[in-house]
């Protein structure tokens, strides 16, 4: 008898993001045909009695004892999902626990990809990113997609767009995009961007020749989708490759897609980061979800960064 497939994985803090997530978090479970869970992580104290019901009007809570009201709010949301998806299972959990990120990086140990809003409640709602988006971003067992903003439902073709950069750290990304694109059936665009190399064989500046250093990126780029080419054909895939900075490029695409990835590691000098330069600008400044996904497939190692750039750019 086969095992239950792997289950998608939303944090749920019921702040307006993270009902994004669990929308996409739904889709995305439809899709891959496993069950989808949601998981609110609950302080084991009482909180004090407020709670935010939306981002700027904080309501109290009443006769309502503290403990009981997250579990109904997450029903609720729960109970909103099913009634869109009725053949999903849908399942529930709140989970004690002091560190949110902590408890979500543990969760996902056994989930194929866990979904998070880009923003919290209380102090983390001035954030770009929150500090536990950003964390089990860097530390999660499996590929994290971060929602900050819903993907356009007005432009017919929301390709996968993904960030490839020559290495063999970016083949986890560009398979987590090809598999994303073709339960989609949506095609890919491969992007791929690179500095120029000045060097220096005297004191005077040498720069390379552009249309000879285009030619040689483009087989970097082609090199790397060749055998994910082969083993999908039926993704339509097109590649862009371009002489600019890799996050002005990728967060250009992203107005236009259903799902921008990157991976969490690169070369140049952002490598002693936990998460790279363009990974992290992607999640702040993307206009879809962003998915991260690590050099093993799921967590990273804490020692490199990045995606989609070349010649010490990241």
């Amino acid at each position: 008898m086969n095992a239950a497939p792997a289950p998608v994985l939303v944090g749920l803090d019921l702040s307006a993001t993270s009902e994004l997530a669990v929308d996409w978090g739904a889709a995305e479970a439809v899709l891959r045909g496993c069950a989808l869970e949601l998981v609110h992580v609950a302080p084991p104290t009482p909180l004090p009695a407020v709670v935010v019901t939306d981002a700027d009007h904080p309501a109290a809570y009443g006769d309502i004892p503290p403990p009981t009201l997250p579990h109904a709010r997450c029903e609720a949301v729960g109970t909103r999902v099913r009634h869109a998806h009725p053949s999903l299972d849908v399942v529930v959990r709140v989970v004690p626990g002091s560190d949110p990120a902590r408890t979500l990086v543990e969760e996902s140990r056994h989930a194929c990809v866990a979904a998070l809003g880009a923003r919290g409640l209380g102090a983390l709602r001035g954030m770009v990113l929150g500090s536990v988006s950003k964390a089990v971003t860097e530390h999660a067992h499996a590929p994290v997609v971060v929602v900050r903003h819903a993907a356009s439902t007005t432009i017919p073709d929301q390709r996968v767009v993904v960030g490839v950069d020559g290495s063999e750290v970016s083949a986890p990304a560009l398979r987590f995009a090809f598999e994303e694109a073709r339960r989609r059936r949506v095609g890919i665009t491969a992007v791929h961007t690179w500095q120029p190399d000045i060097r220096t064989p005297s004191a005077e500046w040498w720069p390379e020749d552009p249309i000879r250093g285009e030619m040689d990126e483009r087989a970097v780029a082609s090199e790397s989708l060749a055998g994910f080419r082969e083993e999908f054909p039926d993704v339509d895939v097109r590649v862009h490759v371009a002489q600019r900075d890799a996050i002005a490029e990728l967060v250009k695409l992203s107005s236009g897609a259903g799902l921008l990835v990157v991976g969490s590691r690169g070369r140049g000098p952002v490598a002693s980061a936990v998460l790279g330069s363009v990974s992290a600008a992607v999640l702040r400044k993307a206009h879809c979800p962003v998915a991260v996904v690590h050099p093993d497939g799921t967590a990273p190692t804490g020692d490199s960064a990045g995606t989609a750039t070349r010649a010490g750019s990241a």
